[in-house]
């Protein structure tokens, strides 16, 4: 549906209006892979002087087809949505890979090397939510050594980095929402 902007400009209004709501004033939001829809996040949340930090979801295998970019047409995107967005006002990019198994080893390459390339960027995406992830990542990625090493090596780890959920992870922090752990049945964080 985001395909469609009016339909993004709508959701983006209701959930910036639903988080300040629940006194909510800064958040980690991730688009979809519609530019538009970090369009209409931001603008949504610059109207109401909120601090967000939003991005491009970047897809490029393993997902449907009408949902996929190319390794190189998301970081494109990616930079025309930083260059309107990134440090104005509140407002902060996150470079977005959904995660590991639906971006190609280049589109990978490609986002760490924008995220070296602009040290102000943040990064988001998806960690160890389930063993059965672990295990595909591992089939995708069998000279990693773990999942962890995948971001890595890639060089999305560091200082302006989120990893969601991070359920079956050891050694490293981690940001999660138990509302979604919960709802997706994921297990749970021994925090």
């Amino acid at each position: 549906r985001f395909a469609d902007a009016s339909e993004a400009e709508r959701t983006a209004a209701f959930v910036v209006d639903r988080l300040l709501a629940h006194g909510t004033t800064t958040a980690s939001v991730f688009a979809t892979v519609h530019p538009h829809s970090v369009d209409a996040f931001f603008a949504a949340a610059e109207a109401r002087g909120l601090r967000m930090l939003c991005g491009k979801v970047l897809m490029d295998r393993n997902c449907p087809e009408n949902l996929r970019d190319t390794a190189a047409g998301g970081i494109a995107d990616s930079l025309r949505l930083i260059e309107r967005w990134h440090g104005r006002g509140r407002l902060r990019y996150s470079l977005t890979p959904r995660f590991a198994p639906t971006s190609s080893p280049e589109q990978l390459r490609l986002t760490g090397e924008l995220l070296a390339s602009q040290p102000g960027l943040h990064l988001q995406t998806h960690l160890a939510e389930t063993p059965a992830e672990l295990d595909w990542v591992q089939q995708l990625f069998p000279e990693r050594r773990s999942y962890l090493d995948v971001y890595q090596h890639y060089g999305l780890a560091g200082p302006r980095t989120l990893h969601a959920h991070c359920i079956h992870l050891s050694g490293a922090a981690a940001a999660f929402c138990p509302g979604s752990n919960l709802f997706l049945g994921s297990g749970f964080f021994d925090l």
